[in-house]
């Protein structure tokens, strides 16, 4: 199970810098494309499912998400596999009949203390964002204000809603 909150319009300097202070470790730091995939039917999205195909790096992951809830924080049931061939993966997903619905491309900056996990990420043509994942809502309320922000100013809100809300999806 995932648990996440998104902060939109950070000061990624800022952020990383109180990140650093708590000891965070950066894990990660580059490009990623991600592919979601869908049916004909858009039954998965009709079904707040997703299922995408990521590629950073060095390295490729198939992730399948079923939204559990959507209410202060985002709940997800997550499934991921590291996969070794982005190419391959997508001919196969498409042979199966699901098709590419999207595609994003972002920069991505992400951190690690102890059991939660910091991304921030930046998407041309809108500011950037902070997602924080923890356990529970109880840890995420306490990475939140550890770095200055309040769960009521969080959004709860997919990678699309958050897309739709700055008009670029």
């Amino acid at each position: 199970m995932e648990v996440e909150i998104k902060f939109l319009e950070i000061d990624k300097e800022k952020v990383i810098e109180k990140l650093e202070k708590l000891g965070a470790k950066k894990v990660f730091e580059g490009y990623i494309i991600d592919l979601f995939f869908d049916f004909e039917n858009l039954e998965l999205t009709k079904n707040d499912k997703l299922l995408r195909l990521r590629k950073l790096e060095n390295k490729v992951k198939l992730t399948f998400k079923e939204k559990l809830t959507q209410e202060k924080c985002k709940v997800t049931n997550e499934l991921e596999l590291e996969v070794g061939d982005f190419e391959i993966m997508k001919n196969i997903l498409e042979k199966i009949g699901l098709k590419v619905i999207w595609k994003v491309e972002k920069h991505r900056t992400s951190f690690v203390l102890e059991n939660a996990r910091f991304e921030i990420d930046s998407f041309p043509g809108i500011p950037t964002f902070l997602e924080i994942e923890a356990e529970n809502e109880k840890e995420l309320e306490k990475y939140s204000k550890l770095l200055g922000f309040s769960l009521k100013e969080g959004k709860p809100w997919t990678i699309r809603e958050v897309l739709k809300y700055y008009k670029k999806l």
